[in-house]
C-alpha cells in the first residue's frame, strides 16, 4: 500500500538543499559497486501505462475524499494486468534481492489519483515513501528535484549517490540531475505508440546514467549502474563490466532557423560522456561527477588522461568497423584553438598519435589511422564562445563566419573523425563537418568528449 501525506509540506522547516562535497577519486568506484539505499519510480508510463488517463489525472487535485472521483478513475483504470510495466512480482523480486533498499514513488500526479491506482495495482507491495503533487511546494514540481530530496530527508539518506530515479521522460532526468542522484531512463512505454519527440528525444539528449528497454534490465542496472555509463565516464568509474561498452550517445543537432542553412538541416554528434555546467540547478550532481572535474582539471594542460585516449580509440574503432578488411584510412583531427587560447586539443591529437600506436591497429596497419592539426583553422576576428557568453545564434554565426579548411587540396576523398572536448550547441563540430564535406571529404564523423548539460530548471 502507498502511504502518502496529502498535506503540503512546510517548506521553511526543510533542510537546505544538499550539496555534497566529495573527492572525485574517493567516490568514483560507486558506479561499479552496485548498491542503492533508495529506488524511486515515476508513476505514469513508468510503473504503469496510463497515457489514456491524462484528462482525468489533473481532476484529482484536492479530491482526497472524493469517492465519485475515485470510482470513475478506477472504472477507467480497469484491470491493472493490462497496464503493468513493472508487475508486483518484478518489484517483489527487487526487494528480495536488495532487502535493505527502500522503494518509493515520485510523481506529479495528485494524491487522489496516485493513491487509488497504486493501491489497485500494487495492493501487497509496501512502498517506503511517496511524493505527489500536493506534497510539493508551489514552483518546485518536476523538473525540480525537491521531491527526491524530500524522500531522502524522510529516510535520512544524505548521499545522493545512494539514490536512483527510474523514469520515462525529460522531467524525470532533469529532476534526478537537480537532486544529484542517478537516473535510469526506461523506454518501455515508448514502444506502445506513446513516442513524444519533445519529451523523449530531449530525455535521450540529456544522456541519462542508463537507458533500458524494459523492466527485465533494471536489476542488472541497480547491481552495477556504472557499467551502463557513457564510454568516457565508464573509463573513470571503476566498473569491470564491458558488456554494455562502448556507449556513445548519438544526438542530432539542428542548425537554427534563418541561418542560411537548408530547412531542418542537422548533423549527428556522438558524445562519450557528460559535462555538467556551472549552474546552481546542477550543483548536487556536478559535485561528484568525475568527468566534469577531469575536463576542468585539464583545461590548461598539454598531457591528458589516458582515459580520454581510450574513449577516442573506441570511437574510431566502432565508427569504422571494416578498416581491417580494406585499405581505408581515417584522419583524426581536433577543432582548432581560437587565436587567443591555448591549443590544448591540438596537444591531445599529438598525444593520441602515440597512444594509438601502443594499442592494436584498428586498420591493416597503425598508419591506417592518421593524426593531423593542419586541416581546420579560424580566421582573424573569431570570438570566444564561452568567454564572451555568446548565445546559441551568435555561436553558430561566429563559427560559420570564421571556421575554414586551411588545406582544401589535401581533403578530397579522405575520411575524418573530428574531436572537441565539450559540445554545447554543436555549432563548431557541425560547421567543421560542413566545411570538410564542401572541400571534398568523403566521410566525417563527429565526436565530443562530453555533451554539455545546461540549466535543468530554466
Amino acid at each position: 500500500m502507498l502511504t502518502l501525506d496529502p498535506r503540503l509540506a512546510d517548506w521553511r522547516a526543510l533542510p537546505s538543499r544538499l550539496i555534497i562535497e566529495l573527492a572525485i577519486r574517493g567516490m568514483a568506484c560507486h558506479g561499479g559497486c552496485g548498491m542503492f539505499d533508495l529506488c524511486l519510480f515515476d508513476l505514469d508510463d513508468t510503473l504503469l501505462r496510463t497515457s489514456d488517463l491524462s484528462d482525468i489525472r489533473p481532476q484529482g487535485v484536492g479530491k482526497q475524499d472524493d469517492e465519485a472521483y475515485a470510482t470513475e478513475l478506477l472504472r477507467r483504470f480497469g484491470d491493472p494486468v493490462q497496464r503493468y510495466i513493472y508487475t508486483p512480482e518484478r518489484l517483489a523480486s527487487l526487494k528480495t534481492r536488495w532487502p535493505e533498499m527502500r522503494f518509493g514513488i515520485f510523481t506529479r500526479a495528485p494524491w487522489a489519483y496516485a493513491k487509488a491506482i497504486v493501491d489497485r495495482a500494487y495492493p501487497d507491495f509496501d512502498w517506503d515513501t511517496g511524493v505527489v503533487y500536493e506534497t510539493v511546494p508551489k514552483g518546485h514540481h518536476k523538473p525540480d528535484g525537491w521531491g527526491i530530496r524530500e524522500c531522502m530527508s524522510r529516510l535520512e539518506i544524505e548521499d545522493p549517490q545512494r539514490v536512483v530515479m527510474v523514469g520515462d521522460e525529460t522531467v524525470d532526468v532533469k529532476a534526478a540531475y537537480n537532486a544529484g542522484c542517478y537516473v535510469v531512463l526506461d523506454k518501455t512505454s515508448w514502444a506502445h505508440g506513446q513516442w513524444d519527440g519533445r519529451r523523449h528525444f530531449a530525455a535521450l539528449e540529456l544522456i541519462p546514467d542508463a537507458v533500458i528497454s524494459g523492466p527485465a534490465e533494471l536489476a542488472e542496472v541497480i547491481s552495477d549502474i556504472g557499467a551502463y555509463a557513457p564510454k568516457l565516464e565508464w573509463e573513470f568509474n571503476g566498473s569491470q563490466d564491458h558488456r554494455h561498452q562502448p556507449r556513445f550517445s548519438a544526438v542530432n543537432h539542428f542548425y537554427p532557423a534563418n541561418l542560411g542553412e537548408p530547412d531542418k538541416a542537422r548533423e549527428e554528434i556522438h558524445s562519450a560522456g557528460r559535462h555538467f555546467s556551472d549552474y546552481e540547478s546542477l550543483d548536487n550532481r556536478r559535485a561528484w561527477h568525475t568527468l566534469t572535474h577531469s575536463i576542468h582539471q585539464n583545461k590548461d594542460r598539454q598531457v591528458f588522461p589516458v582515459e580520454w585516449c581510450a574513449a577516442v580509440y573506441a570511437f574510431v574503432q566502432r565508427s569504422n568497423p571494416f578498416m581491417a578488411l580494406t585499405n581505408q584510412t581515417v584522419t583524426v583531427a581536433a577543432i582548432p584553438a581560437r587565436p587567443d587560447r591555448l591549443p590544448r586539443m591540438q596537444h591531445f591529437i599529438a598525444q593520441l598519435h602515440g597512444d594509438f600506436r601502443r594499442r592494436p591497429p584498428i586498420g591493416q596497419t597503425h598508419d591506417s589511422v592518421q593524426f593531423s592539426n593542419d586541416f581546420l583553422a579560424y580566421t582573424a576576428g573569431v570570438r570566444s564562445q564561452s568567454g564572451e557568453h555568446l548565445n546559441r545564434i551568435e555561436r553558430f554565426e561566429n563559427v560559420r563566419d570564421h571556421l575554414i579548411v586551411s588545406n582544401p587540396g589535401a581533403v578530397r576523398g579522405k575520411d575524418f573523425v573530428i574531436i572537441d572536448d565539450v559540445c554545447t550547441t554543436g555549432a563548431t563540430l557541425m560547421y567543421a563537418k560542413k566545411r570538410l564535406i564542401e572541400a571534398g571529404a568523403r566521410q566525417v564523423k563527429l565526436l565530443a568528449l562530453t555533451k554539455n548539460v545546461s540549466n535543468v530548471l530554466s
